[in-house]
Protein backbone atom coordinates (compact mmCIF):
# COMPACT_ATOMS: atom_id res chain seq x y z
CA UNK A 1 0.00 0.00 0.00
CA UNK A 2 1.39 3.21 -0.70
CA UNK A 3 0.32 6.60 0.57
CA UNK A 4 -0.01 9.56 -1.13
CA UNK A 5 0.96 13.14 0.49
CA UNK A 6 -0.23 16.23 -0.01
CA UNK A 7 1.30 18.44 -2.20
CA UNK A 8 4.35 20.62 0.04
CA UNK A 9 4.09 17.88 2.59
CA UNK A 10 7.00 15.88 2.92
CA UNK A 11 7.91 12.85 5.36
CA UNK A 12 11.05 12.05 7.28
CA UNK A 13 12.18 9.01 9.08
CA UNK A 14 14.45 8.79 11.49
CA UNK A 15 17.07 5.54 11.77
CA UNK A 16 19.45 5.64 14.44
CA UNK A 17 22.09 2.71 14.78
CA UNK A 18 21.68 3.45 18.50
CA UNK A 19 19.83 1.25 21.17
CA UNK A 20 17.34 3.07 22.65
CA UNK A 21 17.94 3.86 26.08
CA UNK A 22 15.43 4.94 28.88
CA UNK A 23 15.75 8.23 30.64
CA UNK A 24 17.28 7.67 34.50
CA UNK A 25 14.14 7.43 37.10
CA UNK A 26 13.35 10.82 38.62
CA UNK A 27 15.36 11.46 41.65
CA UNK A 28 13.84 10.77 45.25
CA UNK A 29 11.62 13.42 46.92
CA UNK A 30 11.09 14.81 50.48
CA UNK A 31 7.45 14.12 51.17
CA UNK A 32 5.84 15.87 53.79
CA UNK A 33 2.34 14.88 55.46
CA UNK A 34 0.03 16.02 58.78
CA UNK A 35 1.02 13.94 61.76
CA UNK A 36 -1.36 15.50 64.32
CA UNK A 37 -2.78 19.23 65.18
CA UNK A 38 -4.14 20.33 68.60
CA UNK A 39 -6.12 23.80 69.29
CA UNK A 40 -6.55 24.95 72.67
CA UNK A 41 -5.88 28.48 74.85
CA UNK A 42 -2.99 29.64 76.02
CA UNK A 43 -3.68 30.53 79.20
CA UNK A 44 -0.27 30.69 80.91
CA UNK A 45 -0.02 30.53 84.55
CA UNK A 46 -3.14 32.28 85.29
CA UNK A 47 -5.52 29.89 83.84
CA UNK A 48 -8.20 30.20 81.42
CA UNK A 49 -8.12 33.81 79.19
CA UNK A 50 -10.89 35.97 79.62
CA UNK A 51 -13.48 35.74 77.35
CA UNK A 52 -12.83 32.45 76.01
CA UNK A 53 -15.71 29.88 75.96
CA UNK A 54 -15.74 27.88 78.60
CA UNK A 55 -14.12 24.14 78.36
CA UNK A 56 -11.58 25.69 75.63
CA UNK A 57 -8.29 23.37 76.90
CA UNK A 58 -5.44 24.97 78.37
CA UNK A 59 -3.41 22.99 75.53
CA UNK A 60 -0.31 25.09 72.91
CA UNK A 61 -1.92 25.09 69.48
CA UNK A 62 -0.07 23.09 67.46
CA UNK A 63 0.43 21.28 64.51
CA UNK A 64 2.97 17.80 63.70
CA UNK A 65 4.28 16.87 60.42
CA UNK A 66 5.86 13.54 59.15
CA UNK A 67 8.83 14.27 56.99
CA UNK A 68 10.27 11.80 54.39
CA UNK A 69 13.59 12.45 52.93
CA UNK A 70 14.81 8.90 51.18
CA UNK A 71 18.56 8.20 50.46
CA UNK A 72 19.63 10.30 47.78
CA UNK A 73 18.26 13.48 48.45
CA UNK A 74 19.86 16.85 49.33
CA UNK A 75 19.08 18.44 52.55
CA UNK A 76 16.04 20.28 52.06
CA UNK A 77 14.47 23.33 53.87
CA UNK A 78 10.92 23.23 55.59
CA UNK A 79 8.93 26.39 55.81
CA UNK A 80 5.77 26.92 57.22
CA UNK A 81 4.33 29.40 54.81
CA UNK A 82 0.34 29.45 56.11
CA UNK A 83 -1.68 27.94 59.13
CA UNK A 84 -5.47 28.28 58.36
CA UNK A 85 -7.83 27.66 61.00
CA UNK A 86 -11.31 26.82 59.00
CA UNK A 87 -14.67 25.55 60.08
CA UNK A 88 -16.37 22.32 59.25
CA UNK A 89 -17.32 23.10 55.95
CA UNK A 90 -13.97 24.55 54.90
CA UNK A 91 -14.62 28.59 55.25
CA UNK A 92 -11.61 30.47 56.98
CA UNK A 93 -11.91 31.37 60.62
CA UNK A 94 -8.80 32.62 61.29
CA UNK A 95 -4.73 32.97 59.89
CA UNK A 96 -2.33 31.23 62.39
CA UNK A 97 1.12 32.13 62.89
CA UNK A 98 3.40 29.38 63.14
CA UNK A 99 6.53 29.64 65.37
CA UNK A 100 9.36 27.91 67.15
CA UNK A 101 10.19 24.77 64.77
CA UNK A 102 11.03 21.85 66.38
CA UNK A 103 11.81 18.10 65.34
CA UNK A 104 11.42 14.94 67.80
CA UNK A 105 14.73 13.87 69.68
CA UNK A 106 15.42 10.69 71.46
CA UNK A 107 12.71 11.52 74.46
CA UNK A 108 11.32 15.17 73.57
CA UNK A 109 11.03 17.85 71.10
CA UNK A 110 14.29 19.86 70.38
CA UNK A 111 15.02 22.89 68.43
CA UNK A 112 15.30 22.20 64.62
CA UNK A 113 17.07 24.27 61.87
CA UNK A 114 14.17 23.43 59.02
CA UNK A 115 16.33 21.17 57.42
CA UNK A 116 15.74 17.50 56.52
CA UNK A 117 18.42 15.19 57.18
CA UNK A 118 18.74 12.56 53.86
CA UNK A 119 17.72 8.72 54.07
CA UNK A 120 15.78 10.20 57.55
CA UNK A 121 12.64 10.08 58.47
CA UNK A 122 11.35 12.84 61.15
CA UNK A 123 8.94 13.88 63.08
CA UNK A 124 8.65 17.43 63.22
CA UNK A 125 6.38 20.54 64.83
CA UNK A 126 5.83 24.37 64.92
CA UNK A 127 3.62 25.83 67.80
CA UNK A 128 0.95 28.03 66.60
CA UNK A 129 -0.93 31.34 67.61
CA UNK A 130 -3.75 30.78 69.29
CA UNK A 131 -7.10 31.32 67.91
CA UNK A 132 -9.12 34.54 68.88
CA UNK A 133 -11.87 32.24 70.76
CA UNK A 134 -13.72 35.58 71.87
CA UNK A 135 -14.45 36.27 68.32
CA UNK A 136 -15.73 32.45 67.30
CA UNK A 137 -19.29 31.71 68.02
CA UNK A 138 -19.72 28.43 70.58
CA UNK A 139 -16.31 27.76 69.85
CA UNK A 140 -16.70 25.21 72.50
CA UNK A 141 -19.05 23.14 70.13
CA UNK A 142 -17.46 23.01 66.85
CA UNK A 143 -15.49 21.14 64.89
CA UNK A 144 -12.18 22.73 63.02
CA UNK A 145 -9.96 22.34 59.79
CA UNK A 146 -6.34 22.99 59.57
CA UNK A 147 -5.12 23.96 56.23
CA UNK A 148 -1.37 23.84 56.15
CA UNK A 149 0.49 25.63 53.50
CA UNK A 150 4.60 24.43 53.27
CA UNK A 151 7.31 25.49 51.30
CA UNK A 152 9.45 22.43 50.79
CA UNK A 153 12.34 23.06 48.73
CA UNK A 154 10.94 25.70 46.15
CA UNK A 155 7.90 23.82 45.95
CA UNK A 156 4.86 24.68 47.53
CA UNK A 157 1.93 21.97 49.17
CA UNK A 158 -1.01 22.36 50.96
CA UNK A 159 -1.89 20.03 53.37
CA UNK A 160 -5.69 19.98 55.30
CA UNK A 161 -6.65 18.06 58.24
CA UNK A 162 -9.16 17.79 61.19
CA UNK A 163 -8.43 19.66 64.02
CA UNK A 164 -10.68 18.90 66.92
CA UNK A 165 -10.63 20.55 70.41
CA UNK A 166 -10.23 18.11 73.23
CA UNK A 167 -12.65 18.87 75.69
CA UNK A 168 -13.08 17.12 78.92
CA UNK A 169 -16.53 16.90 80.77
CA UNK A 170 -15.55 18.07 83.81
CA UNK A 171 -19.09 17.19 85.14
CA UNK A 172 -18.15 13.02 84.25
CA UNK A 173 -14.64 13.27 85.90
CA UNK A 174 -14.50 10.27 88.50
CA UNK A 175 -12.79 11.30 91.55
Amino acid sequence: MRAHLPAGLVAFVACSSEPFVPPPPPPPEVTVGIASTRIGADCGTHGAQEGVPDRIPCEQTAVHLAVRSPAGTSATTIKMKRVELLDREGKLVEVLTAHSPSKWGTETFVAWDETTVPGQNMAVGYKLSTPDWTKIPNANKRSFKMRVTVMIGSSERTLEATAELRIEDKNNVVT
